[in-house]
């Protein structure tokens, strides 16, 4: 027999319920049992009891939580960030009920984030400390600061800084109780993470984060792991997320790869996914997603995580576009941009809650915005992308408020653009293919068509997307060379270059890469370079490393995550360099 103030057995609390002050005492919701009776912030829980149908609010000792379902006899929710021990309160339509006996928040606490890059801030909440005690806040048990808790044993969002030499792989995250001297972790897992062709909106192809391989050590790289191939070459630049290698296979599969490798190289893929006939693009991922474009002349979008299969099909794919898709999607606050067949296209990034999406909006047809890795780039509301009939484009990156928009400027037309543009301090930089890199104003020029402010001359032909890291441009070139620029021009129309590197054995169709003070390119000889992005104090520079050659050209760009060195070959494998 049960009687009020009684409470539990194997971590039920069974439990009467008093209404709140003012409240009837009739026929309404009842709390009967809650499960677990004590647990810290973040643990799930189950309220149980009567009528509870339409519950708006859960409180915990008067801190409201978030309520995850609700049924006529059960409410699940989780402890509260700010909660502390006392009574749980549902709220219905009809009256508030809570709990007679106390639900015990215990010691722990939460984070804001669980996963990111060296020097990421995590905001840490707390519940169950001393009251009014000293909490002092660790990341791996070097302090990082210390705090009050309020009356209640609790704080709220306190600020630590991931060290910014942080190795990836997983940190604890710590709070020690002065009075107590007990201590409470969480997990962080760092990671540098590559998402998209260019690593970010703005196109400037550099991991800031990456820190592990540098000018003093690149020599030094060795091979960790390359994948198993079938013969179809590697096309589209590799991306990196959460772990996952993401590469484009010319067949049209994307494959899924772990990023550190397997047992027993060649490794195979985690999974794979089919598109069109042809996949000539990079994949980019975000928020759990990964986009892609194919000669299915469709947009694919695949859960990040895989299907619990070898072979998954999309979450959802575009309406049927007007030719291929040859460009790197970009994902930029929940829109998914992309040049394809004749124009620029902008679709939700969460889908339409069906198998097939139409755009939100696209641009008016020109000739063949598309283009060998010819990704958008989006910096300040403004989506910039070239053409392959030689013009530069502005639109508006929220649209025009109608299905076809025009743009808002463009370039003259010149030989051909076949690359991706990169907008940093107020410029446009994007190359053309008759040998040339020129720089645009990123805000226009009050008219409808607009110069560059400045160009510059790129050996041969170009068809590689410039990198832009510590105020120097960085292309490839048909004659088998890596140009550097100074990206604040030169104070004149045509400017000449700061350094340019030993001829490679073949072309650099490969956009250039940075980090932690290297620059990467692939060659067509098959092989990946490595050069300080400083230069060498001369007019040309010679590789600091260079990886043994691949069975095939190197056409897309290398990556630098997590202390490695991606890239896909056209031999049809994917490659993967560290540090012993």
């Amino acid at each position: 027999m049960l009687r009020r103030g009684l409470s539990v057995v194997l971590g039920v609390m069974l439990v009467g319920f008093v209404a709140a002050p003012g409240a009837a005492r009739a026929a309404g919701p009842t709390i009967t049992a809650i499960q677990p009776s004590s647990g810290p912030l973040g643990t799930r829980v189950i309220i149980r009891g009567t009528a509870l149908a339409g519950a708006t609010a859960v409180t915990f000792n008067g801190t409201r939580a978030t309520i995850s379902s609700v049924a006529a006899s059960a409410i699940r929710t989780r402890v509260p960030v700010g909660a502390s021990t006392g009574k749980i309160a549902v709220t219905t339509p009809t009256r508030t009920v809570r709990s007679q006996a106390t639900f015990t928040v215990t010691e722990g606490i939460v984070l804001s984030a669980s996963v990111g890059p060296p020097s990421t801030i995590v905001r840490v909440s707390g519940s169950g400390f001393t009251p009014g005690g000293g909490v002092s806040l660790l990341i791996d048990g070097a302090m990082q600061g210390t705090i009050t808790a309020s009356a209640q044993g609790t704080f709220i969002r306190a600020a630590v800084t991931v060290p910014a030499d942080a190795l990836p792989g997983t940190h604890e995250v710590q709070a020690r109780d002065a009075a107590l001297s007990s201590t409470v972790s969480q997990p962080f897992t760092v990671q540098t993470d590559w998402p998209s062709f260019r690593n970010g909106p703005t196109n400037l192809g550099v991991n800031a984060t990456e820190h592990i391989i540098s000018t003093a050590n690149v020599g030094n790289l060795a091979l960790a792991w390359s994948s198993t191939t079938n013969g179809q070459p590697m096309t589209g630049t590799p991306v990196l997320a959460r772990g996952i290698l993401y590469v484009s296979r010319q067949d049209g599969w994307l494959l899924a790869f772990d990023a550190t490798g397997c047992s027993s190289p060649p490794c195979a893929p985690l999974w794979k996914g089919k598109t069109g006939p042809e996949l000539e693009t990079g994949a980019a991922v975000a928020n759990g997603v990964v986009f892609v474009g194919g000669y299915g002349d469709r947009l694919y979008a695949f859960d990040a995580a895989g299907c619990g299969t070898a072979t998954c099909s999309p979450l959802w794919t575009s309406i049927t576009l007007p030719g291929e898709i040859n460009g790197a999607p970009n994902v930029v606050n929940g829109v998914v941009y992309f040049g394809g067949a004749d124009r620029v296209w902008a679709f939700s990034a969460n889908g339409c809650g069906s198998a097939t999406c139409s755009p939100l909006w696209h641009g008016k047809a020109h000739y063949r915005i598309s283009g060998m890795d010819n990704t958008p780039a989006v910096s300040g509301g403004t989506l910039y992308i070239g053409s392959n009939e030689g013009n530069l484009y502005a639109y508006d990156a929220h649209g025009c408020g109608s299905t076809t928009c025009d743009e808002l400027w463009k370039s003259p037309q010149y030989t051909g653009i076949y690359t991706s543009p990169a907008v940093d301090d107020g410029f446009v930089f994007v190359s053309q293919y008759s040998h040339s890199l020129m720089a645009f104003p990123a805000g226009g020029c009050a008219a409808t068509t607009c110069l560059p402010a400045w160009t510059a001359p790129v050996g041969s032909g170009t068809v590689s997307s410039a990198a832009v890291a510590d105020g120097t441009l960085y292309v490839g070139s048909d004659d088998h060379r890596l140009y550097a620029f100074a990206e604040a021009g030169c104070g004149a129309a045509t400017c000449p270059r700061l350094w340019r590197t030993d001829a490679t054995g073949d072309q650099i169709w490969s956009s250039p890469t940075v980090a932690n003070g290297v620059v990467y390119a692939g060659s067509f000889d098959g092989m990946i370079y490595a050069w300080d992005a400083a230069g060498c104090g001369s007019a040309t520079c010679s590789p600091l490393w260079s990886s043994p050659a691949t069975g095939g050209p190197i056409e897309n760009s290398a990556i630098i995550a997590d202390g490695m060195v991606f890239a896909g070959s056209d031999d049809g494998s994917v490659y993967a360099y560290t540090l012993p």
